[in-house]
């Protein structure tokens, strides 16, 4: 993404990927108390 300098800037990357650890950490975090049914979910504000 950078070499070519046509990708996201590294900034933008890294704040996807933060968010998509986050989300990830949310979801193994409450597996087992049912919060999280099998759908789509925008990341609550407390992350």
């Amino acid at each position: 993404n950078l070499g070519c300098a046509s990708g996201h800037p590294s900034f933008v990357m890294s704040s996807s990927f933060t968010n998509q650890c986050l989300a990830q950490i949310e979801l193994w975090t409450n597996r087992d108390k049912g919060v999280y049914k099998n759908q789509v979910y925008v990341l609550p504000k407390h992350l």
